[in-house]
């Protein structure tokens, strides 16, 4: 059973178990289509899942910008420190 809202977007978060933050996912469907063991780190895997996807660089970057600032409560500070920037580099 998958709990969701009706007419939502399902992500990843509810497919499968995690850590809240950690996204690890240990299966992936390979190139026929099939579940397959998934290896690689957090960050290959978003890496292969962001190129197959075909986002850019820069609306990804501008994405995590706003996730940091909206999870930040909007302090420019906060969200810096968690994205690796100063809060001048945010700004």
């Amino acid at each position: 059973m998958i709990l969701s809202e009706d007419d939502a977007p399902l992500d990843a978060s509810l497919l499968f178990a995690s850590t809240p933050g950690a996204i690890r996912p240990s299966l992936r469907v390979d190139s026929t289509g099939k579940l397959a063991p998934f290896s690689g780190s957090s960050v290959d895997y978003l890496a292969k899942s962001i190129i197959q996807a075909g986002i850019g660089i820069e609306p990804l970057f501008s994405a995590v910008l706003e996730e940091a600032l909206r999870t930040s409560e909007g302090n420019f500070t906060h969200a810096a420190e968690r994205v690796g920037l100063t809060r001048a580099q945010l700004a």
